[in-house]
């Protein structure tokens, strides 16, 4: 049934809304790796709050890397390694596992899934959905024309959030994408006892995440210029735009100190030391 979802260039024949109330049983999600970063928390995320009773999830990667596997509750996990750059082997490759697994869904994330995947799902029968994670105004232009070419192949779209939703349809010639933001656990944060800080004491703060443009450092550190206290700042994650960042401290007048950590499995134990040493908001 799924292949008659799709008509020329993958378009779905059927409205979308018949396409989403389809009871799917399996859906496999197929992700780079299962590296420590905010997609595959996503992923990970939408496995484990899963109904287990009614879906079944499995997990595609493309690189032996998945430290983040062992968070998955009901979700197996399985390898089908790129080699290479080009890697012309990994359609094929793609195509035998989905026969194997015979989802009813595939659920792609990033590059790598979002162009060899949908190729492979394509020749199997099964239906696409991508989310987009990001707004990729790095993009390369082989890169871009790759996803704009491939648009027509996902029977739909998801994105985090409206900014990624408009990115994505200007840019790919998107239709309709649905915006669901992500799910954040803040229990570990909701048990941890409140910071005294005296007056005179200058506030620390742990920002975790890739220094890049999309993170919107700069409109943190325009907030942060208001402050009267001095500043010390762990930034966790790539350090892409350092420079940036040291030329908006000047520019805004800003007392800081910066540590850069990078991003690693041992970050929650860091970061738990730091909090009870330190004093780290």
């Amino acid at each position: 049934m799924v292949s008659s979802w799709f008509g020329a260039c993958g378009k779905p024949v059927v409205s979308k809304e018949i396409i989403m109330s389809t009871p799917v049983k399996h859906i496999v999600h197929i992700i780079p790796t299962l590296n420590f970063g905010g997609a595959e928390r996503f992923v990970v995320n939408m496995c484990n709050g899963g109904t287990a009773d009614m879906y079944k999830h499995s997990v595609i990667i493309l690189k032996q890397e998945q430290p983040m596997a062992q968070e998955l509750i009901h979700a197996d996990v399985h390898v089908v390694q790129k080699r290479g750059k080009l890697s012309l082997h990994l359609v094929r490759d793609i195509q035998k596992k989905l026969e194997e697994l015979q989802p009813d869904l595939v659920h792609t994330h990033l590059f790598g899934a979002d162009v060899w995947v949908r190729l492979a799902a394509r020749r199997v029968g099964v239906p696409v959905v991508t989310t987009e994670h990001n707004v990729n105004v790095g993009e390369g232009m082989i890169k871009h024309a790759l996803k704009r070419l491939l648009a027509c192949t996902s029977v739909a779209y998801t994105a985090p959030s409206r900014a990624i939703a408009t990115y994505i349809e200007k840019e790919y010639g998107v239709s309709e994408t649905t915006v669901i933001p992500y799910g954040i656990d803040i229990s570990a944060f909701l048990k941890t006892n409140p910071l005294k800080l005296a007056a005179s004491e200058p506030i620390k703060l742990l920002i975790i995440g890739r220094l890049v443009e999309q993170k919107g450092h700069a409109v943190a550190l325009r907030a942060l210029a208001e402050m009267k206290n001095d500043l010390g700042i762990n930034w966790t994650g790539g350090v892409s735009v350092v420079a940036q960042l040291r030329m908006w401290q000047l520019h805004m007048r800003v007392l800081m100190w910066f540590w850069f950590h990078r991003f690693g499995k041992g970050l929650g134990l860091w970061w738990q030391k730091q909090w009870h040493q330190r004093g780290l908001l």
